[in-house]
């Protein structure tokens, strides 16, 4: 390969030789451009995006729980940011407290991107260049990290799992946890089983379908939750991590004290005007719920041979 290489360069005079190196070069010259232009214009992308941002919202409610949303991004950040993670359970009242945190434009902005779905969003949306899961991470902190330097996530225990599974549990190391549950499981299991029959999961999502009783639901989704609740503690104990401890009712109660002990924890101010993008979907069905579950355990007990983890 390389005789028959050289003996078609011989033939080429010093003329043709020049030219060809000169064709290559503006070749190479060309291709530089289009790479020069192309990071040119995702510069130019975000800080369109940012200025939006800035027109728009600035004394309104952040988007939703769209991951891939740009309206979400935040000016570049190229430092070490300090993380904190929500662990929570489903229907525990942690889209509330995230979507407080989001508002307040200092506290990162806390979604659930590690839902399977939601982490390929993520990907589909960004990470064409991204060549594995710690550059898609990375990604992740330099856009979606407050000014302040502060990043964040919400993640259920089959999330962080999940979260772990690509090879990031490292990134959370030193993150601070706060832990997010309801002092009145049976309303949240009530929550929980209405919402899997409905498919709405947020008051943003429509009801698919009625919700019908059922005492079986019931007592799957106070088992789900009692699961989840364990392994959420398993973990924290066993690492020796402190967390800052928050309950829905209280939020509920008194927003104020509630969230500025929070931010007092993340080190942060708590506006007392930050208003959430999200709102209650209890209705008089879970309380009618409630009262037949409640009624239906008395007449018939649960058997501890049908507790099964």
């Amino acid at each position: 390969m390389i005789v028959f290489f050289f003996q078609k360069l011989l033939p080429l005079d010093a003329t043709m030789l020049e030219a060809r190196c000169e064709s290559t070069k503006t070749m190479l010259d060309a291709e530089a451009e289009i790479l020069r232009i192309m990071a040119e214009a995702e510069r130019l992308k975000s800080n369109i995006w940012t200025h939006a941002r800035g027109l728009k919202f600035t004394s309104q409610p952040l988007p939703g729980n769209n991951v891939a949303d740009r309206l979400l991004d935040q000016p570049l950040f190229t430092g070490e940011p300090s993380t904190y993670i929500i662990a929570s359970e489903r229907r525990s009242g942690s889209h509330l407290l995230a979507s407080l945190l989001r508002n307040s434009r200092q506290a990162g902005i806390p979604l659930e991107y590690f839902h399977r779905r939601h982490w390929d969003e993520w990907r589909l949306a960004r990470g064409s260049g991204a060549s594995n899961n710690q550059t898609l991470y990375k990604l992740l902190i330099t856009t979606r990290t407050t000014p302040n330097g502060i990043f964040s996530f919400k993640a259920h225990w089959d999330q962080f799992t999940f979260f772990s599974s690509l090879g990031l549990e490292h990134f959370a190391r030193r993150a601070k946890f706060i832990r997010i549950s309801r002092r009145d499981k049976l309303a949240q299991a009530i929550s929980l089983a209405i919402a899997r029959q409905t498919g709405s999961w947020s008051y943003e999502q429509g009801v698919k379908k009625k919700p019908i009783y059922s005492r079986k639901a019931i007592q799957s989704a106070l088992l789900h939750i009692a699961r989840q609740s364990f392994l959420w503690s398993q973990y924290l104990d066993c690492n020796c991590i402190q967390f800052h401890q928050v309950y829905y009712e209280d939020i509920c109660n008194d927003r104020y004290v509630t969230m500025k002990k929070l931010c007092e924890y993340l080190e942060i101010e708590w506006n007392r005007e930050t208003s959430e993008t999200t709102a209650i979907q209890r209705t008089s069905i879970n309380a009618e719920w409630k009262n037949a579950y409640q009624n239906d355990v008395g007449e018939s007990p649960v058997s501890p041979l049908n507790i099964r983890f």
